[in-house]
């Protein structure tokens, strides 16, 4: 009974033919849609390399205007980490029961709304709140949705279109550092937050 159901998991696969892992070939147009796919992805992990990425360029301006120490705003980061830390086991069965894009879109929603209230935290207090929310909604547009989605469209070159998936990360951190920290110079940390949410979206 055990071997006929690996055969019927095997048969039912979406990514295997004969017994046999093979890459989709959906296409859209001449372009192979498994890269689209992946061009989504990197805009995914270059949303969520913002999200600390940048934190630090808001050390100084954020703890001056608010009048407290680097080590009380450096918390957020502890909060998000651990927030993050905490839900990532859950993540696979998440995307397992549900729909992929209402979940992609509430992380997406999630972040972005995440950064514009930071501007207007009363507290530091509420900074700690809001960066928890913000390591829940990250989980759901991180590494866990963005592994599933390369893994479920590639199998010759999954490790390739893994890789330039979460390139992202770095590319965003890279091109928006001089921007938000020349939006805080000129216009102070809070709208440097406001630019950084809507640049989530």
């Amino acid at each position: 009974k055990e071997k006929e159901k690996q055969v019927k998991e095997i048969a039912d696969c979406p990514l295997c033919k004969d017994g046999k892992l093979i890459e989709r070939t959906t296409r859209k147009g001449k372009v192979f849609y498994g890269w689209i796919v992946v061009f989504g992805c990197v805009l995914l992990s270059a949303t969520t390399g913002l999200l600390l990425g940048l934190n630090s360029i808001f050390i100084k301006p954020v703890t001056e205007s608010l009048d407290i120490s680097r080590s009380a705003f450096s918390t957020t980061s502890t909060i998000y980490n651990c927030v993050v830390m905490l839900s990532v086991p859950f993540m696979p069965k998440l995307f397992q029961k549900r729909a992929f894009k209402p979940l992609l879109l509430i992380g997406v929603f999630s972040v972005a709304a995440v950064q514009v209230l930071y501007a207007v935290a009363p507290s530091i207090y509420v900074m700690y709140l809001l960066f928890a929310v913000c390591g829940f909604g990250s989980c759901l547009i991180g590494a866990v949705p963005i592994v599933i989605l390369t893994s479920n469209w590639f199998v010759k070159n999954r490790g390739l279109a893994t890789s330039i998936a979460f390139s992202g990360s770095g590319i965003s951190t890279m091109i928006m550092s001089p921007i938000i920290t020349a939006v805080i110079m000129s216009s102070g940390w809070k709208m440097g937050y406001v630019v950084l949410g809507i640049t989530c979206l």
